[in-house]
């Protein structure tokens, strides 16, 4: 039997199927290379779930720094996973947690083709192409944020399949990856309420979906509540904490809107010019047109919990809303494709140019590792610190992936028990007035308003401690005998 034979439409399989998964897996490639291309250049907070993770890998258990109280990662799911690289990469976790990234990236530009391809090949790898022109997710490398949108896909096309068993599977990683996530458990839960409760089955398939995703979820409810005292990560009360200090400016929903210009990476149009292009692209996403209005409305419900909360913004937060804008922005584009000859040059261009705006550049040259300074002072620290010296600094990512495992601690109580009563009152030299205080300190040149004059002008800090090393951006002090 000839190929023909078997393939009597080769032709047209080749057109169909081969042209869009070589294209498919061309997106695939740009995004592991994207993702090692910036593989250090990370946000302080990656490092703080990369210390996590070496200690998961070095058999300390879930910490930040053995014997600490207190859950500082939001995420469970992402260091676990990461240390999980360590296997593979004979313990490399910095690569690991960029090919995490890459991988992941891949598996949502592949959810979100799927999900378009009833409206067209061409939407549909746009669609796919779009995923990878959000500036801001390349940032959050590190992160579980990458985590949260591929689980969150997943499980709204999981709902939408109707796949009960594999939707509470997904739900409960979800919230391991992110505690948030039950959001939008609520949402899919309430949606199942108003549109299937009559139907056969509802009920058995409910349960399987309530069922599984606890099965996944309560070992590590169980493990939080008899760690830490309560399932709750301590984060979230040291950025309340943080906003009830008046140290950091501006509301949450100001930052979220401030944040839209990152898709504007040559800086072309006036920094609002996105904010009016979010509108109508978060409109369209909740429209019947849009395949995945439950993904956008979840981060629209998402934000407006976090605007209300009101924690000091951080680039991360916004990533939700800006995959929810691509996703509106792509069902329009989709819509355009439809119409006419006129419609379809409409939507490519529009699309190119969102492309030409917004797309990494793969060719350009390889991003520095974020906070030099930090590298700097930590090669310092292994060199001549004793490794149980104790370390307090303000930012602790960076610094605690790379001082050899020392105990760290955190003025703010992110990763360490901290008086969040006083950091509320905008008290930033507590910690001075606790025993036994730190063997060194990290400050900044010039130190930080309040959040490091606070201390240096208490008359307890020049007391109990003195200068011992210093670069340009940072000073290290050593607590007097």
């Amino acid at each position: 039997m000839s190929v023909s034979e078997k393939l009597p439409n080769s032709k047209g399989w080749y057109r169909g199927r081969a042209l869009p998964f070589s294209y498919l897996l061309i997106l695939g490639a740009l995004a592991l290379h994207l993702a090692l291309q910036r593989a250090e250049w990370v946000p302080d907070d990656s490092d703080i779930a990369l210390r996590y993770a070496q200690n998961l890998w070095g058999g300390e258990g879930f910490c930040f720094t053995p014997g600490d109280s207190v859950c500082g990662s939001t995420s469970v799911l992402n260091p676990l996973l990461i240390a999980g690289t360590g296997f593979l990469l004979a313990g490399d976790l910095v690569l690991g947690r960029a090919l995490l990234f890459g991988l992941s990236l891949f598996g949502l530009v592949l959810l979100v083709h799927r999900a378009f391809r009833p409206l067209g090949t061409v939407p549909a790898l746009l669609a796919a192409t779009n995923v990878l022109a959000i500036p801001l997710l390349f940032r959050t490398l590190g992160l579980e944020t990458i985590l949260v949108l591929l689980l969150a896909t997943a499980s709204v096309q999981l709902y939408l399949a109707r796949r009960p068993r594999l939707l509470g599977l997904g739900l409960g990683a979800l919230y391991l990856a992110r505690p948030d996530g039950l959001v939008l458990a609520l949402l899919l839960l309430g949606h199942s309420l108003w549109t299937r409760r009559r139907e056969e089955g509802y009920k058995k398939s409910l349960a399987w979906t309530l069922g599984l995703a606890l099965i996944l979820v309560l070992p590590w409810l169980l493990y939080a509540w008899t760690h830490f005292g309560t399932p709750i990560p301590g984060t979230l009360r040291a950025k309340l904490a943080q906003r009830a200090s008046g140290a950091w400016g501006g509301s949450f929903f100001s930052g979220l809107k401030k944040s839209l210009a990152a898709f504007d990476l040559h800086e072309l149009l006036p920094p609002k010019a996105f904010r009016w292009v979010a509108i109508p692209s978060l409109l369209f996403g909740l429209g019947s047109r849009s395949p995945l209005r439950l993904l956008v409305l979840w981060a629209l419900l998402l934000s407006l919990a976090y605007s209300l909360l009101n924690p000091p913004f951080y680039h991360w937060y916004g990533v939700p809303l800006h995959f929810a804008m691509v996703l509106g922005f792509s069902a329009l584009v989709a819509w355009l494709w439809k119409g006419s000859v006129p419609s379809r040059s409409l939507a490519l261009a529009l699309n190119l140019s969102f492309l030409a705006l917004a797309f990494p550049n793969p060719l350009g040259p390889r991003p520095p590792a974020t906070y030099p300074e930090y590298h700097e002072a930590a090669r310092w620290i292994r060199q001549n610190l004793p490794p149980e010296a104790r370390i307090l600094a303000l930012e602790i990512g960076v610094l605690g992936a790379r001082v050899g495992g020392r105990p760290i601690l955190d003025p703010l109580g992110l990763v360490h028990p901290a008086d969040y009563e006083a950091l509320s009152r905008g008290d930033f030299a507590w910690w001075l007035g606790v025993e036994p205080l730190p063997d060194f300190v990290l400050l900044h040149r010039p130190p930080w308003k309040r959040l490091e004059t606070s201390a240096l002008a208490d008359p307890r800090f020049t007391e109990h401690f003195s200068g011992v090393w210093r670069s340009s951006s940072l000073q290290l002090f050593k607590k007097k005998k």
